[in-house]
């Protein structure tokens, strides 16, 4: 696997964009004491619906819930070479850190779909803290360079700032 393909980390510098009035971790703490959970680690589908008069809340725990999934899938993925999968559950994440746990930016969601754009991607995703970061892609080795670069020039001038560009290796 780690032949065919290559993780592309483009860093942005960009601060903290909002604050919430109570952190996401603080949701999750909250979440899972709601439930009666010693952790989120031990909640399921339904207990997202447990939470529907709190939807913030519930979308947090849906997050933790899919994520998880997610991260079991991702283990498959790998050891089945499924480079597509494992592009596919990167781009689900986004959406997930995006929608449900609420902590991507404009400037993060704009990097991120620069390099969907991009031939040989297969997925991306913000990583770091939230609200502003990182974009890991995962894409082709042939195509890695050029969706890079491609991708930063695309943020740069929809953004006005310039990325800093890590390829592995």
């Amino acid at each position: 696997m780690h032949d065919i393909i290559n993780a592309i980390l483009l860093g942005i510098v960009a601060g903290f964009t909002e604050f919430l009035p109570v952190s996401s971790t603080a949701h999750l703490l909250v979440s899972a004491r709601l439930l009666g959970l010693p952790a989120l680690l031990d909640a399921a589908p339904a207990d997202v619906e447990r939470l529907a008069r709190r939807p913030v809340l519930a979308r947090r725990v849906r997050h933790v819930i899919t994520e998880n999934e997610r991260v079991r899938e991702m283990v498959a993925a790998l050891r089945a070479d499924d480079v597509a999968r494992c592009g596919a559950l990167l781009d689900e994440s986004h959406a997930s850190l995006r929608d449900d746990f609420a902590v991507s930016t404009t400037e993060v969601d704009v990097l991120r779909d620069a390099f969907r754009e991009q031939p040989g991607v297969y997925g991306a995703r913000l990583v770091g803290g939230g609200f502003g970061g990182s974009v890991l892609a995962l894409a082709s080795p042939t195509t890695a360079r050029l969706a890079a670069d491609t991708a930063a020039k695309t943020y740069a001038a929809l953004t006005g700032r310039t990325p800093r560009v890590v390829l592995p290796g």
